[in-house]
Parts: structure tokens; sequence; C-alpha cells
């Protein structure tokens, strides 16, 4: 009998507990602010510069300079959540870089040569004093309701899976084979509508960017895409096509591998005019050390457009070019021969965080 009145008074109590429990749990926070400031001091020591002047001119003795840039970044960012529906997110880069070391006089150029001293100056003013810049990496507003995700603003989509090369990466950044992993963070996104929608494995993504708050010199068009992604046998594989306003259209498969802990294997192959392949694979060691290595072949194109140090003319096209010198319709020199690339420098840098 004690036993029967026992046990209904132990549920009472249990029940009690929790749902006390359940009350004095802290309600969900309607929103969520998240912010950083990241300051970046970097030195670089250039050697054994070259000027980029036209090696037919005959003007300048063999130089040895060095070069000292100092760079203070300074990169704050946010991100604002707002009852998990709702994202505003922000990132910029503001730069400050000196030069010290460099000067015409530092190339030897033979007394009373007066014209090749003011080109050297005009092509070194890049490289002399302080400048100042202001990267906007990404700003833009994103909603999520169930399987769809909408953005609208600036981002970094990165859907080429090459480090150095990205033939199939429309809406990436511009690839640096010097710098592949973007090491000061500089890069800056596209503006774009953007649509995901994601189910299991499967996901599709929808795009349009517009090119008109990118910078003259960045030969960006307003760009269409469009993305699929799916996880098949250890693979993650996607096919991408697309249209350039005023241009052509494009088309392209990536792939990504990993095996084990260690390696990784990816490549790219796309279609715009002539094809592109990308190959590559990447070690990582246990010490956090990675090597990359990628096979490149570019399209059988080459680059009518303006040499380094030569400022387009009205009414001229510039494209982007994959090799390191450029064929050049005006040359300073008067020719239209293969422009010398823009310098040739050995680098070794520090990065205080």
């Amino acid at each position: 009998m004690k036993l029967a009145l026992i046990c209904p008074i132990l549920l009472v109590l249990t029940a009690t507990t929790f749902i006390v429990a359940q009350d004095d749990r802290a309600p969900e926070r309607r929103s969520d602010f998240r912010y950083s400031l990241s300051i970046i001091d970097d030195a670089t020591f250039d050697s054994s510069l070259r000027p980029p002047l036209p090696a037919t001119a005959n003007m300048l003795t063999d130089p040895s300079v060095t070069l000292l840039q100092n760079q203070l970044l300074l990169e704050p960012s946010f991100t604002l959540r707002y009852r998990s529906r709702w994202s505003f997110v922000g990132n910029v880069v503001g730069v400050a870089g000196s030069f010290h070391g460099l000067s015409a006089a530092e190339f030897g150029i033979p007394p009373g040569n007066v014209g090749a001293t003011a080109a050297l100056n005009a092509s070194l003013e890049s490289y002399t004093g302080t400048h100042t810049q202001l990267h906007v990496r990404e700003t833009h507003v994103g909603l999520s309701a169930g399987d769809f995700d909408f953005t609208l603003g600036r981002r970094i989509v990165r859907w080429g899976t090459g480090y150095a090369f990205s033939p199939a990466g429309v809406l990436d950044p511009p690839r640096d084979p010097t710098n592949p992993t973007d090491r000061l963070n500089l890069n800056e996104g596209r503006d774009m509508i953007k649509a995901d929608y994601v189910h299991g494995p499967h996901a599709l993504s929808l795009v349009w960017s517009s090119a008109a708050l990118a910078p003259a010199n960045a030969n960006l068009h307003d760009t269409s895409a469009f993305r699929y992604n799916v996880l098949v046998r250890g693979f993650d594989t996607a096919l991408i096509a697309g249209d350039d306003r005023g241009g052509d259209a494009f088309g392209g498969l990536t792939f990504t591998r990993v095996f084990g802990e260690a390696w990784e294997v990816h490549g790219e192959a796309a279609w715009r005019e002539q094809g592109a392949v990308l190959l590559g694979a990447k070690y990582t060691t246990k010490y956090g050390v990675s090597f990359i290595g990628e096979f490149y072949s570019p399209p059988n194109t080459y680059t009518i457009g303006i040499c380094p140090s030569h400022r387009q003319p009205a009414g001229s096209t510039m494209h982007s070019s994959m090799s390191t010198s450029r064929v050049c319709a005006n040359c300073p020199d008067g020719s239209n021969g293969i422009c010398p690339p823009r310098w040739s420098r050995t680098r070794t840098t520090g990065v205080i965080r």
C-alpha cells in the first residue's frame, strides 16, 4: 500500500522538476553580433629589380637594387544575425604601404639622358613614397528560408578548386600564382544577387553579378551563372554554366577528393571559346606545412593589349592574359612585340599578426 502511494508522488515530483528546468532556461536571443579586428604588419624585400621598360631601348645598365616595402593593414569585420534568418556581413581592409630604397638614380642611367630618366621615374611612381588603399572585401545581406538561402551585396565566391589558377572560377577573385592563398586577405568579392538551394547531397546556386561598381581596369562583365554541386563516391564535384553580357557563354567542371588527413587532389576543366584544363594536388604534413603542385593548360590564345608601363589607348580593348609576357599593340618603343615582365624579383616576407 505504501509503495502504491510513493510511486505517484515520485512521478509528480519528477514532472515538476522537469517543468521548472524548462522554465529556467534562458530565452533564445533574437540577435547575435560578432566582430573582429586584425592588424597585420608586412615587410617585403625585393632584390634584383628590373624596371618595366622595353629591353630594346638599351638605356640602362644592369641594376642591382633592393626595395623595402612595409605595409600596415587594418581589417575590421562583423556579422549580425537576427532570429537565425537574417544576416548582415561586412569586411573591409585598409592598407598603408611605404616604399624605401628605390629611385631612378639607382639604375645607372647614362648622364644627360633626360628622356630615359623621366620615363623611369614615371614607371617607378607606384613603387616610391607612401600609398593608401581601402578594399571592401564583402558587405552583403542574407536571408535563410528552409532549404533556400538568398544573398544581396558584395560577396567572395569560390567555385574553382585551383590554387594558382582557376579556369572554372568564373566568379572567383583573380588568382595570383605567386600568392595563391591571398595571404594578406586583399581579394574583393563580386557584387551579386545569389540564391542557393541545399537538399541532402545536392546543392544548386543561381547568381547574377553586376560589374557596375567594379574597378575600370578589372575587365569584368555582368555575369549570369549556374552551379550544381553533388558528392559522388567521395568526390566533391560541380557543374558550372553561364554567360557574360556582351561576351561568350562558358561551361566548367570541378572536382575535389580528400584521401586520409594529408592528401587532396583537385581539378578543373572549362570552355570559353577554347578549352582549359587544370590538375593539382596538395599534401599537408603533420606540422601543418602544405605543398601544392598544379598542372595548367590554358587556352591557346594570345592577348592584344598594352604594355605594363604604357597607358591603354582610347578605343582599344584589354583582356586578361594567362602568360608572363604579353603581345602588345602599342609598346612605348613603337614596336608591336613582346613586352618584358614588370619585375624580376626575389621575395622574403614576414608577417606579424
